[in-house]
C-alpha cells in the first residue's frame, strides 16, 4: 500500500484531508499527519512514504525546505504534492527546480486532490519501476542510469533555454557522444529525447495556464519557445487536442 504523509499548520485544512478523502479506497495509508515542517521532517524519516501532501508556508521547516532536503538522499523515493496559493506562484516556481510535479491550489475540492493524488501514485509506482530496472542491470547499467537522471535534472533546471538540446547537453555537460546518449536515454526512458523535452515543456505550460494570467507569449517564452510562439501553439495542440487559450478558459470554467 502507498504510503503517505499530510503537513499543513492549519488545523481544519489538516483535518478535512485527513478525514474528507477515503484513502483507503485509492490504495492509501496515511501514516503521519503533521502541523509544521519539522514534524513532517521526523515523519518522513520514520515512515519513508511514498506521497508527502504539504503546504509550502509553515512553520520551523517550510515544504519547500523538505523538498530540497529530501530530493538530494537517495535512498527515498518521494513524490510531493504542494499545496499552494495564487499569490505564492513564485514559491511554486522554485519548487519546479526541485523536480515538483504535482500543486493543489486552494481552495481545496475534493475532485482535484483525488485527481492530482492518483498522477503522484503513477509517478511513484514509474520510479520505483525505474529503480527496480537499475537494482537488477548491474554496474554498468547504474552508472548509465544516473547519467539519464542527470540528463533529466539538467532538463528541468534549464527548460526555459530556447536552445536547449541533447547536443548541448552531451557537449558540454557530459563529453559524450550524442548519438550514444540518446540511444541510452530513449532504451531506458522508452522516448526520444526531443519529445520527452516537449512534454516536459508542456506540463509546465498548463501550470502557467491555470495559474497566472501571463500571455500566451509570455508563457511560451517562459518555456523555451519565445523565439517562436507560434510553434509552442502547433506543439500544445498537438499535446493536448486545443490551443492554448482554449485550454486556459476551460480550466477557468472548471
Amino acid at each position: 500500500m502507498i504510503k503517505l504523509v499530510i503537513a499543513d499548520d492549519e488545523k481544519l485544512i489538516r483535518e478535512v484531508l485527513h478525514t474528507c478523502i477515503d484513502w483507503e479506497q485509492l490504495g492509501i495509508q496515511v501514516s503521519a499527519v503533521c502541523k509544521d515542517g519539522q514534524e513532517a521532517l521526523q515523519a518522513i524519516e520514520a515512515h519513508k512514504p511514498d506521497l508527502v501532501l504539504t503546504d509550502i508556508k509553515m512553520p520551523v521547516i517550510s515544504g519547500l525546505e523538505l523538498v530540497e532536503y529530501f530530493s538530494k538522499r537517495r535512498e527515498y523515493t518521494i513524490e510531493f504534492l504542494l499545496l499552494t496559493a495564487y499569490e505564492e506562484f513564485d514559491f511554486a516556481m522554485a519548487a519546479i527546480k526541485n523536480h515538483v510535479h504535482h500543486y493543489l491550489v486552494k481552495p481545496l475540492k475534493e475532485e482535484l486532490i483525488i485527481r492530482e493524488v492518483k498522477k503522484a501514485v503513477q509517478d511513484v509506482e514509474q520510479r520505483k519501476a525505474q529503480k527496480a530496472r537499475m537494482g537488477e542491470g548491474g554496474m554498468d547499467t547504474r552508472l548509465y542510469s544516473e547519467c539519464v537522471r542527470k540528463v533529466m535534472d539538467y532538463v528541468e533546471q534549464n527548460y526555459q533555454d530556447p536552445e536547449l538540446s541533447l547536443k548541448q547537453i552531451a557537449d558540454k555537460q557530459f563529453f559524450m557522444n550524442v548519438d550514444y546518449l540518446g540511444r541510452r536515454f530513449q532504451e531506458e526512458t522508452g522516448q526520444r529525447f526531443n519529445h520527452y523535452l516537449t512534454e516536459i515543456r508542456i506540463s509546465k505550460a498548463k501550470y502557467l495556464l491555470r495559474h497566472t494570467n501571463d500571455s500566451i507569449h509570455e508563457i511560451a517564452g517562459k518555456i523555451g519557445y519565445g523565439n517562436n510562439p507560434k510553434y509552442f501553439g502547433i506543439l500544445f495542440r498537438k499535446a493536448t487536442g486545443c490551443t492554448p487559450l482554449h485550454y486556459r478558459q476551460k480550466k477557468q470554467k472548471n
